[in-house]
């Protein structure tokens, strides 16, 4: 099964299957260089002055746990930007000196955006060259225990390897100035392999975000987003940028829409999807597919009433904004599951997320 799947990625073609059982117990971890860029600040009063524009908690990191995910806010609580926020290794040992990962198509607009709060605070903002640092995801196969990634962080100058803050699931992200693919499979002993179009699959699959197309500037709101569920907004730090909308939201308000991750070549088209049983299947790991829907697509239930919207797609993967009253039948009996498509033609179906609550109510 597991040659299987590598074949697939590595040729695009299908091999044979009774060779699959030669190769079974072969782990992998699929390696995505990523187009990031890193912003450096530092100062006396950087951590103040990023506790005051992001939703995580800056004061929680450390050489331990040097990396978090983070949102940046519009005054009126909308998704402006997200990033990684992580201890410097360019400075280690400085307690005020923080790296912000972010797409590199958002730096100029993030720096801009970090220069009109800064005011008076003891602050430098520098912008890294993007050649200078490698930037990279190490996302392992369905069979490695994710969770055993969490010992083999690694703090140090000019290299950061740590689980992804997210979910472990989503293996090991790393920011180093030297490639890193020998030392990466000298601490895992598994072999990798470069797919850069696996990350966004495995992202979809879990239900993250990121990025303008499907968290929407100035628009999104960050807990329909479903971030609080991933170790990306604190509740208990103090304000910053945007925070009355969230706070309010997450105390009074009621959250009637969130973003799920979708597949469309499932082979039962009713009921919830299961990441695991995705992840087991060959069409996963064929990235060589045509894309099965193009974003703003409408998802409709099988009165062709409209639920959701399609935020991102990459092969038979999505990510989709879909209404929670319209996936509660899932809960119940089988007799009340509804069909779900794109536009009325390409059928899909909803990964249920870990932090789903069942509605058994009949």
């Amino acid at each position: 099964q597991f040659y299987y799947q590598i074949m697939l990625l590595r040729t695009g073609r299908r091999p044979a299957r009774q060779f699959s059982l030669f190769c079974s117990v072969k782990r992998y971890l699929f390696k995505a260089s990523l187009d990031r860029q890193l912003v450096h600040v530092r100062g006396e009063d950087s951590i103040p002055f990023l506790q005051s524009l992001v939703t995580n908690d800056v004061s929680k990191l450390s050489d331990a746990k040097p990396l978090q995910f983070a949102l940046l806010l519009s005054p009126s609580g909308r998704y402006t930007f997200d990033c990684f926020i992580s201890k410097s290794i360019i400075s280690p040992d400085d307690p005020n000196a923080f790296l912000l990962d972010s797409h590199v198509d958002d730096t100029t607009l993030l720096v801009k955006y970090m220069n009109f709060f800064k005011l008076s605070s003891k602050v430098t903002i520098d912008v890294m060259e993007p050649s200078s640092f490698h930037i990279q995801q190490w996302i392992p196969q369905k069979n490695i225990e994710a969770s055993a990634f969490e010992k083999l962080t690694t703090f140090k100058e000019n290299q950061l390897i740590v689980s992804d803050p997210r979910t472990s699931q989503m293996g090991l992200r790393s920011i180093s100035s030297e490639p890193l693919e020998k030392t990466i499979e000298d601490m895992t002993k598994e072999e990798v392999i470069e797919n850069n179009a696996i990350y966004d699959k495995f992202r979809f699959c879990y239900g993250l975000a990121e990025g303008n197309s499907e968290l929407q500037r100035n628009k999104g709101i960050p807990l329909e987003a479903s971030l609080q569920h991933y170790n990306t907004i604190s509740m208990r730090k103090g304000c910053y940028v945007g925070q009355e909308l969230v706070a309010r939201v997450h105390y009074k308000g009621t959250i009637r829409k969130s973003l799920f991750g979708i597949v469309s070549n499932a082979s039962n088209t009713k009921g919830w999807a299961n990441s695991q049983d995705i992840l087991a299947s060959d069409t996963f790991y064929d990235t060589k597919q045509e894309n099965f829907c193009e974003i703003g697509s409408a998802v409709l239930n099988d009165k062709g009433k409209k639920i959701g919207t399609v935020m991102g797609c990459k092969g038979d993967m999505g990510l989709a904004m879909l209404r929670h009253e319209a996936l509660k039948p899932l809960d119940q009996s089988e007799d009340k599951w509804q069909t779900f498509s794109i536009n009325e033609e390409q059928q899909i179906r909803p990964i249920r997320p870990h932090w789903w609550v069942a509605d058994t109510e009949e």
